[in-house]
């Protein structure tokens, strides 16, 4: 799997787009070993794509598998701790829409998630 960041090597921002829808869907296989290396090989794609997490929380956010949901939000959080680049603006747009789509709703909220939300 993705063993060393420096073999990734996509300079384009739709490819790394693409890559990431890719990798979301694989987060509902059954194999955990399997979603455990999709999550880090995520997180590693988005620290250097930060302003894609937004993108991909957007893309899935009608999927109402909520472990994709929960999944999904532990890799935004983990590229949100290991990001590169300090991308204020990114990081504030970033920060609002998980504000509007998890604390500001009168839905329930599974437990695990608001923890991820919380850090």
């Amino acid at each position: 799997m993705l063993c060393a960041p420096s073999i990734v090597a996509i300079k384009d921002k739709k490819q790394t787009e693409l890559l990431l829808t890719l990798f979301g869907w694989l987060l509902t296989s059954s194999d955990r070993s399997l979603r455990d290396y999709t999550s880090k090989a995520m997180i590693e794609l988005l620290k250097e794509n930060f302003d894609l997490c937004e993108v991909l929380l957007k893309k899935f956010e009608h999927v109402n598998d909520p472990y994709v949901f929960q999944r999904l939000y532990g890799v935004v959080f983990g590229a949100c701790c290991k990001r590169r680049y300090a991308q204020m603006k990114v990081f504030c747009s970033l920060s609002e829409y998980v504000y509007l789509t998890i604390f500001d709703q009168k839905m329930c909220i599974q437990i695990f998630c608001y923890e991820i939300t919380h850090g």
